[in-house]
This record gives structure tokens, C-alpha cells and sequence, in this order.
């Protein structure tokens, strides 16, 4: 994204009341562990690092939302 990355979307959805308690997915090629603890910090409730299978796109939606 151009105007910001991916955890400063998720800081800034979570600043909304709408969104504070919604899941965020984050879609990416960083696979750091300290990258991961300041996503969980902000709000991020799953982690998949591309590229992905099919099945484990499902298996991470279905574990966000707890299904």
C-alpha cells in the first residue's frame, strides 16, 4: 500500500469503535517474530505469510473466526 503498510491499517481500524472487536487477517511476505508481537499488540488476530496454499488461506479464516 502506498500511503501506509498493513499494521498501520489495522492501528488505524482499530482506533474505530465499529471495528475494535473484528477480526484482522494479516496477508503478508514478513515473517518476523517481532513484526508478529507489534501486530498482536495492535489488534492482529491471525498471521499468514505469502505465498499460501488454498487450505491454509481457509484454515486461518476459519481460525480468526473461530470456526
Amino acid at each position: 500500500m502506498a500511503q501506509m503498510n498493513g499494521l498501520e491499517l489495522c492501528e488505524q481500524l482499530k482506533s474505530y469503535r465499529k471495528f475494535k472487536n473484528k477480526p484482522i487477517l494479516i496477508m503478508t511476505t514478513e515473517n518476523s517474530s517481532e513484526i508478529k508481537m507489534v501486530g498482536k499488540t495492535m489488534g492482529v488476530t491471525g498471521w499468514i505469510v505469502k505465498p499460501f496454499s488454498d487450505d491454509k488461506l481457509i484454515k486461518a479464516i476459519k481460525m480468526v473466526l473461530g470456526i
